[in-house]
C-alpha cells in the first residue's frame, strides 16, 4: 500500500508528490496509535535502561518493555481523562512515565490479584494447620 506515485496511499490517505515525509508520517498508524505515541514509549524505555541501576537480563528487559508499553497503550488517555490537570499537550509525557512506571504497576496487579480475587469471591485460604 506504501508507493510515490501520485495519487496512492499510504495508511488511508492520498499521497502527492510533492507532500513532505513529515505531512505523510502524521496520518501513520500502528495499532490505532501514532507515530509520536510510539517514538515517545521509545524514548521513555531508553531512558529506563539507561538509568536502570543493574543491567537486566533479557527475559528482564523484555518484560519491562512490554509491561511499560501495554501500560503506556491502555493507560495513557484513562490517566489524561481522570485527571483534571493533564491536557492532550501531555499526553508524550504521560506515555514515558507510564512506560517508566509500567513493570511496577503489573508487578503490583499481579501480586495483589490473587488478594482481591479471594475478597471479590469470598473464598477464604487454606491454613496448613486446617489439612
Amino acid at each position: 500500500m506504501v508507493s510515490h506515485a501520485s495519487g496512492t496511499q499510504i495508511g488511508g490517505s492520498p499521497v502527492s508528490d510533492h507532500q513532505p515525509w513529515a505531512d505523510t508520517l502524521e496520518h501513520v498508524i500502528i495499532l490505532g496509535q501514532d507515530l509520536k505515541f510510539w517514538a515517545a514509549v521509545s524514548v521513555g524505555t531508553t531512558v529506563k535502561y539507561l538509568f536502570s541501576p543493574r543491567p537486566a537480563t533479557r527475559k528482564e528487559a523484555v518484560s519491562g518493555v512490554v509491561a511499560g508499553a501495554v501500560a503506556a497503550y491502555y493507560g495513557t488517555d484513562m490517566i489524561i481523562r481522570n485527571f483534571s490537570t493533564l491536557s492532550g499537550e501531555d499526553r508524550d509525557l504521560v506515555v514515558i512515565g507510564l512506560v517508566l512506571t509500567g513493570e511496577h504497576i503489573v508487578r503490583g496487579v499481579v501480586s495483589y490479584a490473587p488478594t482481591i480475587i479471594e475478597t471479590a469471591f469470598g473464598k477464604k485460604r487454606r491454613v496448613e494447620e486446617d489439612l
